[in-house]
């Protein structure tokens, strides 16, 4: 499920989570908890193509590149449905994501400003994509360069 070993012991010694024991296996390998009682111990996580999606990128490859290069937050975990890894990202990563990266769909939600605008309040301000090592990622750009361009666009209205 992802869950870090270290989570799962902590939630036993707090009393949040029942192990119990195996009387065929020997050993550590005997004890087992419920994966039921696993899934309240997650945090909430959403698939990273969901979230590239919600956020107005259409090419999950670029959004991928800018997570398997360290640049994006994401974890790597095993499906549960398809055993096939995919990437996640959890609630501590998509704000951290958001902290550091914006993208014209979300300055649209956050300003009220259409798409066509924020354009060229970036063009107009040299603001371009963030492209580290040439990495092409879609329309993401940092917020600390991006939302000062915003900022005078909207003080000048």
């Amino acid at each position: 499920m992802g869950l870090p070993v270290a989570r799962i012991v902590e939630a036993i010694r707090e009393g949040r989570l029942q192990p119990k024991k195996r009387p065929e296996v020997f050993g550590y390998h005997g004890i087992v908890v419920e994966l039921a009682a696993l899934e309240g111990l997650q945090e909430q996580q959403m698939a990273a193509a969901a979230f590239a999606r919600l956020i107005g990128l259409r090419d999950y490859a670029a959004f991928t590149t800018q997570i398997e290069a360290g640049h994006i937050p994401a974890t790597q975990v095993k499906s549960v449905k398809t055993a096939r890894l995919q990437w996640m990202m959890s609630d501590a990563e998509i704000a951290a994501f958001r902290q550091r990266f914006v993208t014209p769909t979300m300055i649209a939600e956050e300003m009220g400003l259409h798409r066509n605008t924020i354009f060229a309040v970036f063009s107009a301000a040299s603001v371009t994509p963030f492209r580290p090592d040439g990495l092409d990622a879609g329309p993401i750009y940092l917020r600390n360069e991006s939302m000062p361009a915003i900022a005078d666009y909207l003080a000048k209205r």
